[in-house]
This record gives structure tokens, C-alpha cells and sequence, in this order.
């Protein structure tokens, strides 16, 4: 399975209609909020779009195929939450 990049990245995070954090120095974070906090956080690193993002998913909450299902579109962000929803990590 091709690991994700930068722009796999970016993708999420415009569909998760996430926070950007631009403060830090190594990395843009990413947060999603649900119901008033922080569900999860992820880092874009800067620079090369070819870099890895492999992390992503293990931030995600998520395995790396339903990350990936989750770019592609086969998961939407309802039943994205409804994953951190059972596994108990958000309300």
C-alpha cells in the first residue's frame, strides 16, 4: 500500500474541515474538533510533498486502510466519527 503524502495530507484535512495551527516550527497541526474538543491531532510536515505521512493514521485513530478508504471517499467523515465513537475516544 503506497504510504501517504503530503498531499493525502491535506486532503484529510480539508475533508475533516479541520483546524490549522500554523505556530509550530516542524509541523502545521491539524486538529478536529467534535462537540467542543480536540477528537484528533495530526502534523503536516513541511517541505517536500514526497515526505512520508505514515504517522497519520495511528493520529487518526484509524488502521492505515481506513485512512486511506477515509482520502479516497469510501468513508465519510459521519462515519469517520462514528469509528471514534465506538472505540469510545470521543462522545
Amino acid at each position: 500500500m503506497k504510504q501517504l503524502v503530503q498531499s493525502d495530507a491535506w486532503a484529510i484535512q480539508e475533508k475533516l474541515k479541520a483546524e490549522i495551527d500554523n505556530t509550530a516550527r516542524r509541523h502545521i497541526l491539524v486538529k478536529f474538533w467534535h462537540n467542543g474538543v480536540i477528537a484528533i491531532q495530526f502534523g503536516i510536515r513541511r517541505g517536500s510533498g514526497e515526505l512520508g505521512h505514515g504517522y497519520i493514521p495511528k493520529e487518526m485513530k484509524i488502521s492505515q486502510k481506513q485512512c486511506r478508504e477515509f482520502r479516497q471517499c469510501s468513508i465519510s467523515v459521519e462515519a469517520y466519527v462514528e469509528i471514534l465513537k465506538s472505540k469510545g475516544l470521543i462522545a
